[in-house]
């Protein structure tokens, strides 16, 4: 009898331990839940403002020369289909859907991403083709969202001088959430930061040849091109002296190019394309193919390296073997 009622005792301390264990493991349980979505949905705040920057720089992005104003579209049109697409915090999905996450204990609203031009990384001043190129000061993006936790009880177990916890179980707050930093004063100063547009040449009117005009140091049809180039050049010096046609004249009595006196510190370029077999054929010459970059001449005559490069290509990628 003694023995039944030690059992019973010892069965009766059980249960009373397993209770109290409980109150304390559930409680963790669920706010270790609550926690591991908020670090969830915020790294999906942080996803958008990247998603917004990586996509500005698939838009055209500049007019030649200096014009930098479709980059300013580019970043606005970026934040919106951004703002658009993370919506429900799901870009997978073709709609936005109701513009509210809810899980298990947390329930997330108000996604916003913005991108503007400014703010980012620049050049600055004395960059030698600025003259050509024009500083946008870069791009910033901005995301930002609120979490509320629910179904999480504000009370439990406690009641005043007779409860079994002494303090509030939780007081919901909402968290104001930021793709860069933590918010301050409700605001998000944080800012995701790039440069955005390398200026390089993109579209038809920057894709031309550009040949030389004969004996005049014109720009040639791929303006662009050659703005970039002469830029380089004329920050540089353009050209020291005139020793060239002081020489020319003493010796041969007239000047190579007879409509100027230093004609030497001109700028002067050719770059011809695939489709003139990257030569140009000059009349004040006599019409000679005279090769242009990379080399090429009909023949390999010459540029031997390059021609039998050019006649290597195919269509692999990214030096890959050729199945």
């Amino acid at each position: 009898m003694a023995r039944v009622r030690a059992s019973r005792r010892l069965r009766g301390q059980a249960v009373v331990e397993l209770a109290l264990g409980l109150t304390v493991f559930v409680t963790v349980l669920m706010f270790a839940i609550h926690f591991a979505e908020v670090g969830y949905i915020s790294l999906k705040v942080t996803e958008a403002s990247h998603s917004a920057m990586l996509d500005a720089t698939g838009y055209k992005l500049h007019d030649w020369p200096q014009d930098d104003g479709p980059a300013t579209f580019a970043a606005l049109q970026a934040g919106q289909k951004a703002d658009e697409r993370y919506k429900d915090f799901d870009s997978r999905r073709s709609s936005a859907g109701s513009g509210t996450l809810t899980q298990v204990f947390t329930q997330a609203t108000g996604m916003s991403v913005s991108c503007q031009i400014g703010g980012g990384p620049g050049f600055g001043p004395g960059f030698l083709t600025q003259d050509a190129y024009s500083d946008n000061g870069g791009m910033t993006c901005l995301s930002s969202a609120d979490i509320t936790a629910i179904r999480l009880p504000t009370e439990f177990l406690e009641h005043a001088n007779q409860g079994f916890f002494s303090r509030q179980h939780y007081k919901p707050t909402p968290i104001h959430v930021c793709g860069i930093g933590r918010a301050a004063g409700g605001s998000c100063p944080g800012q995701l930061t790039t440069m955005l547009d390398d200026w390089g040449l993109s579209g038809g009117s920057e894709g031309r040849m550009c040949a030389l005009i004969p004996d005049m140091p014109l720009p040639c049809a791929n303006k662009a091109f050659w703005k970039m180039a002469a830029s380089v050049h004329l920050r540089s010096g353009a050209g020291l002296g005139f020793a060239g046609s002081t020489l020319a004249q003493s010796i041969v009595g007239m000047l190579p190019f007879p409509f100027f006196f230093g004609g030497e510190n001109a700028f002067w370029m050719s770059a011809m394309g695939e489709e003139s077999g990257m030569v140009q054929p000059l009349p004040s010459e006599g019409w000679i193919a005279w090769p242009t970059s990379p080399g090429l001449v009909p023949g390999g005559l010459s540029g031997i390296p390059y021609t039998v490069a050019y006649f290597q290509r195919d269509s692999c990628f990214l030096g890959k073997d050729c199945p």
